[in-house]
């Protein structure tokens, strides 16, 4: 993520923990001198490395869990709403999938859980937590997931 940059390593750094902890970008822009572009380019960069480190680690099968929580939030920008799903290891808090899309739909609930059962290939039964949202439960049937409400 570092190589090529002639910033100093420190301020990168410094920029995308910022950026990681939810501060804007016009207040980095500000506080530190910096182009908008620049820290644009390198919040773009510091998440393409999170998506390689994820693919390499935790996408392998090998997250030995029982229980996963799957979510989804709307989000609204600009002209546009926006979900996000996502899961979690309910006992290690660990980010399994996470998917954006402009609808909330069975693609959206398919791409999840494609995500979670790439990180739990060795797992032999996983319990998936939902709010009941019925794409999952057509998709896996009731008998497989119960929602958290119930």
């Amino acid at each position: 993520m570092l190589e090529g940059l002639r910033t100093p390593t420190e301020l990168v750094v410094i920029v995308v923990s910022l950026l990681s902890y939810g501060c804007p970008i016009q207040a980095i822009v500000h506080a530190y001198g910096l182009d908008e572009r620049t820290v644009a380019s390198w919040q773009r960069r510091a998440g393409k490395q999170c998506q390689r480190v994820h693919q390499a680690i935790v996408e392998q099968g090998q997250v030995e869990t029982h229980q996963v929580q799957a979510d989804e939030i709307r989000a609204k920008g600009r002209k546009m709403i926006a979900w996000m799903g996502m899961a979690i290891d309910a006992s290690t808090r660990l980010w399994m999938a996470g998917v954006v899309s402009t609808r909330r739909d069975r693609a959206l609930a398919d791409g999840l859980l494609q995500q979670v059962r790439a990180c739990c290939q060795s797992v032999h039964a996983l319990l998936v937590c939902t709010d009941g949202w019925n794409a999952y439960v057509r998709r896996f049937g009731v008998s497989e997931i119960l929602p958290t409400g119930e």
